[in-house]
């Protein structure tokens, strides 16, 4: 299974966190993806550094490389998990705004019909966030 994992500077961050380490022993290829923001969560709000996170994803890309090759379709994959999602991304996200690598993504894999899965930790959410 190939999939990318998105994690966004929302509060929340050891979801992601868990979910790379669950992902990784069940031999899942995985391209990571980390907001600013979410770096800044993983300092404040961990003992994790970045490093660690890196070392649980077999590729990298930092969220303002537009030219990454999860920016498009031709890059296969099974889906895609944005976690935890902050409410910027999932409006970004909802409303085709794709001015960060892990909105693009998310745009592509609703393009090419793929499983996306956001997991917003602030709610209830509204119709001004989607």
């Amino acid at each position: 299974m190939r999939l990318i994992i998105g994690i966004t500077g929302s509060s929340g961050i050891l979801y992601g966190i868990r979910m790379l380490e669950v992902l990784k022993k069940r031999d899942t290829e995985i391209h990571l993806i980390m907001t600013e923001w979410a770096k800044k969560c993983l300092v404040l709000e961990t003992d994790y550094d970045f490093k660690y996170l890196r070392s649980l994803a077999d590729h990298y890309s930092d969220d303002s490389n537009m030219a990454a090759s999860v920016s498009s379709g031709t890059h296969k994959t099974d889906g895609m998990i944005v976690i935890p999602c902050s409410m910027k991304t999932l409006s970004s996200i909802a409303n085709g705004y794709e001015e960060t690598l892990v909105a693009r993504a998310a745009g592509v894999t609703m393009k090419e019909s793929r499983k996306l899965v956001l997991v917003p930790l602030e709610t209830p959410v509204t119709s001004i966030h989607l």
